[in-house]
């Protein structure tokens, strides 16, 4: 069985969703392309899925693929006030 997509398609100018390909449910909305893609690649790297559909309003689309290896680091990585104290 082939992995399901995720795609982005635009309702309007000023309404984008991201959903599974070939289901009308949308995963997520968004105002512009721009939020609707971080949108679909957090999704795309929550879910596994490594490619994304991207229509554009011109009616041309493309794939753009996800880096599934990607790690959002944690509190303490980001902030040294959450790294435990060194023991010495």
């Amino acid at each position: 069985m082939a992995k399901r997509r995720l795609e982005i398609r635009p309702l309007s100018r000023h309404h984008w969703v991201v959903r599974l390909e070939d289901d009308p449910t949308p995963l997520a909305e968004a105002p512009t392309l721009t939020e609707a893609r971080a949108e679909a690649r957090n999704q795309a790297r929550l879910m596994g899925i490594p490619s994304i559909v991207v229509y554009e309003l011109d009616g041309e689309c493309h794939t753009e693929y996800v880096s599934l290896g990607y790690r959002t680091p944690s509190v303490a990585e980001v902030d040294p006030r959450f790294r435990k104290a060194e023991r010495g």
